[in-house]
């Protein structure tokens, strides 16, 4: 199947050209999608809120944009993200790179401190994996590694998701940002482990 994909920088000579007030806008009218949205649909933006101590995550500020668009259109709107994979800094005592995402109650305590809060973007924040990243929907599949995604359980109460993601360079696949928005951003914890293994 066939994708559209739009580029355009991010770069302005003036505010009026701004990526929220100009250039955001214009892709969502290209992608039609103020024709599928239907009044009371529930939408998940799926994002990332970053790590502990990083700056690796869209502005708030874009995200906000986004919400206020969709709910425009007459969407019941939340934010979203899911549990990291790596175990809770409050069990183990260490700190990592990972730390801060091990549960519900840690990383919301990070977007908070990155900006991400119901007040600041005038929608829900939630974890769609649940309090532990263990809420989950098993998907069964025939690929090539696996013959069940362990999908965060969440995402079963929504008519549509949106994906807003970073750029994101990976060691291993090259580039990330919407695939692995997707690909490991939309399951569980454990679903996390087994394909990081």
């Amino acid at each position: 199947m066939k994708s559209d994909v739009f580029y355009f920088t991010a770069r302005t000579q003036t505010h009026k050209e701004s990526l929220s007030k100009i250039k955001a806008p214009l892709t969502l009218k290209e992608l039609g999608i103020e024709k599928k949205i239907k009044k009371s649909d529930k939408i998940v933006i799926k994002t990332h809120f970053g790590a502990l101590e990083n700056t690796r995550y869209l502005r708030p500020s874009y995200l906000r944009f986004l919400c206020d668009y969709l709910k425009e259109l007459g969407g019941d709107i939340s934010l979203a993200e899911s549990c990291g994979w790596g175990v809770s800094e409050s069990v183990t005592g260490i700190h990592t790179e990972y730390s801060g995402r091990g549960t519900e109650t840690e990383y919301l305590n990070v977007a908070l401190k990155h900006g991400f809060t119901e007040e600041t973007m005038g929608v829900p924040i939630l974890m769609l994996d649940g309090e532990e990243g263990v809420d989950i929907e098993i998907q069964e599949i025939s690929g090539k590694r696996f013959d069940k995604v362990l999908v965060a359980g969440r995402l079963r109460e929504f008519d549509y998701l949106v994906v807003a993601s970073h750029f994101k360079g990976h060691a291993g696949a090259g580039f990330g940002g919407a695939l692995k928005n997707l690909g490991i951003g939309c399951v569980s914890k454990g679903g996390k482990v087994e394909a990081h293994t």
